[in-house]
């Protein structure tokens, strides 16, 4: 007889690696919910600050972004210090004794980052641990080697809310509430929980005293790992989310969609981009890649600064308020001298590190299809020049 973790295992993928309860229940169904709510579970408390991730293969660590997809490099930390606090902790630690195979997902608290939900407190060294994975599956939040890790990492382990099977009363209530349109969700935790989704949740379940991410002004929602925490084959993983966070979030990224300043600062890069990038590669033999952008940058200081002082003066408020900086010890030092000079010339150094590296795929608002197209001719022109090391 087919076991439902051998159907679990054939099925394809829904959406993503976590996918919503309610799109689970709309694509597959009661019956496949039903059986997927009978199962072992580990239930943890839902944190999304700013994903930081790392991977140890072959004797060597590597730190990821969201999902562990794109390498946080020393290009990507040059231009972007939000990481190198977390990354100086975890290299101070004894990190060689994590397995190999091991990648550990975590998110990463900031100053620099302001939240929707306010927490009494970050997590131990700013950095909490949301699950691990060995050989690529998943290894739930039960697992004891999320302890070991972080202890060896120093670290706070998972929020772990629930970990066993859950009571058929649980099943019929979540699975009544996942049932309900977004906008019946809202109406629901306001009418009956006082606008609180936390309410909900522990009215569902009695938390263990030592999770400290609990004590906050709410609660973004539950991940739920299914299946026999043993087998990592078998782990299937689905996410509830407080409806009122999900609509705080669409807020903020409609006001944030795209700056202004950052459209006109492109605007004004490619109108010379091909030009200060033949100036630039004329001048030496070779370069390093982060000393050619530093020449580029260069370049378009000393022949256009005053048409960007002039075009960019209405945004300096929002320049100065952004919170983020390069790295000053990971660029070269005359690259700090030229920032501290010109407001935008941060940003501008920014955008030329972060795109003239690899080809884009596709194109974006701000990197239009004609934008893309020049870019990747640029890149081209730079590669072929044998210039740059």
């Amino acid at each position: 007889m087919k076991t439902f973790q051998t159907h679990i295992r054939s099925q394809p993928k829904i959406i993503n690696e976590l996918a919503h309860f309610s799109d689970i229940l709309t694509k597959k169904g009661n019956i496949f919910v039903d059986n997927l709510l009978k199962q072992h579970v580990s239930i943890n408390v839902k944190v999304d600050v700013s994903s930081f991730n790392l991977k140890k293969e072959n004797g060597v660590i590597k730190f990821y972004g969201r999902e562990g997809k794109q390498e946080i490099d020393i290009l990507k930390r040059a231009g972007f210090d939000l990481y190198e606090d977390a990354i100086r902790h975890i290299k101070a630690r004894k990190w060689q004794k994590i397995p190999d195979g091991i990648e550990v997902y975590m998110e990463l608290f900031s100053d620099k980052m302001p939240t929707i939900i306010k927490y009494k407190s970050p997590p131990k060294n700013n950095l909490i641990i949301s699950y691990l994975k060995k050989n690529n599956k998943i290894l739930p939040p039960c697992n004891p080697l999320n302890e070991q890790v972080s202890k060896i990492l120093d670290i706070e382990g998972p929020p772990l809310l629930f970990s066993g099977k859950i009571s058929a009363s649980q099943q019929n209530r979540i699975l009544k509430f996942i049932e309900l349109s977004d906008e019946e969700k809202i109406e629901f935790i306001q009418t009956k929980f006082e606008g609180k989704f936390i309410n909900f949740v522990l009215s569902l379940f009695i938390p263990k005293k030592d999770i400290s991410i609990l004590q906050a002004t709410g609660l973004e929602g539950l991940v739920f790992y299914f299946g026999n925490p043993k087998n990592p084959s078998d782990i299937f993983m689905a996410k509830i989310v407080d409806p009122l966070f999900t609509a705080e979030i669409k807020k903020k990224k409609s006001k944030n969609a795209d700056s202004k300043f950052m459209i006109e600062l492109t605007e004004l890069i490619f109108k010379d981009l091909e030009k200060f990038i033949d100036i630039t590669l004329k001048k030496r033999t070779q370069f390093q890649y982060i000393e050619f952008i530093m020449n580029l940058l260069s370049n378009y200081i000393k022949e256009r600064k005053n048409i960007f002082d002039r075009r960019l003066e209405k945004y300096k408020k929002e320049i100065s308020d952004n919170p983020f900086n390069i790295s000053y010890g990971l660029v070269p030092p005359k690259v700090n001298q030229l920032i501290s000079k010109y407001f935008w010339a941060e940003d501008l150094f920014r955008v030329l590190l972060f795109n003239l590296k690899t080809k884009k795929k596709r194109a974006t608002k701000i990197f239009d299809k004609k934008k893309k197209g020049i870019l990747n001719s640029q890149i081209l022109k730079m590669k072929m020049s044998g210039k740059i090391l």
